[in-house]
């Protein structure tokens, strides 16, 4: 059994090593017999090991900013299932890297590739919710993200639960710096439809000003649920009223993955 040391602490298993609390600290043994921390880093046995350990640090940095950008989009909405879920997609992502050498693999070099990306867009943010459906067809999105065109709402709104009296529908981009650490996010004018309200045959989002340049860019579209407390919309943030999908990734900075 060997303490672990560093930034990122680890809790799983990896290639054979279970990574876990012991009185409140985080150590390491591997599966059926303990080792020490010297044998960690600097047994070539343990090479693999090691490789994997930065790659994991890697994927968890880029988890917990795509995470802290969706949620904040959201307006605080809480979902207690989701980082665990994006941590294990990101993972996946990660392995699409092919250009990387092993342990410096990335989910941003991961999205470089159609593979990479189609694990993003078919992602489930909310199990208990679904965007699609409530089109007739899919979202089109189209000029790097400025613009995207939904052909009509086919829900039936007044079957929500009682107390929904709104649905928000809301489009927006992100630009992700993985590297960096840092995003930024450009929202379209929401879309408010209460019950009673005669559904639009076409929904047009647009976000002026985009900006040309990004590293990663991911286009997602959210439903919000609200209720009309005294005349003012109050977001219901219960766990399984919130809606997101992410409808196109962009990265490397151009837009050559229109035919995904």
């Amino acid at each position: 059994m060997a303490e672990q040391k560093g930034i990122i602490q680890i809790v799983g298993t990896i290639e054979g090593l279970n990574f876990y609390l012991r009185n409140g600290k985080p150590v390491v043994r591997r599966s059926g017999g303990g080792f020490t921390g010297k044998a960690i880093k600097t047994k070539p046995s343990m090479l693999k090991v090691r490789l994997n350990g930065k790659e994991f640090g890697a994927v968890s940095r880029a988890k917990k900013l795509i995470g802290l950008s969706v949620l904040g989009a959201l307006e605080g909405y809480k979902n207690t299932t989701l980082h665990g879920r994006l941590m294990s997609m990101l993972q996946q992502v990660k392995v699409h890297d092919l250009i990387s050498d092993p342990g410096d693999r990335t989910v941003e070099k991961g999205f470089y590739t159609c593979e990479g990306r189609k694990l993003m867009t078919e992602f489930i943010f909310e199990p208990e919710q679904a965007v699609l459906p409530l089109f007739a067809s899919m979202p089109v999105v189209s000029d790097v993200g400025k613009k995207c065109e939904c052909d009509a709402i086919v829900a039936d709104i007044t079957s929500f639960k009682s107390y929904v009296s709104t649905v928000g529908f809301e489009y927006f981009v992100v630009d992700y710096d993985f590297e960096k650490q840092d995003y930024c996010t450009h929202f379209a004018e929401k879309l408010l439809v209460k019950k009673g309200d005669v559904l639009p045959e076409r929904v047009t989002f647009e976000i002026d000003n985009l900006p040309t340049y990004f590293v990663t860019r991911m286009v997602f579209l959210a439903v919000l649920y609200y209720d009309d407390k005294n005349g003012k919309l109050a977001l219901i943030s219960e766990q399984g009223m919130a809606s997101l999908r992410c409808l196109k990734v962009y990265s490397n900075g151009i837009d050559n993955h229109d035919n995904d």
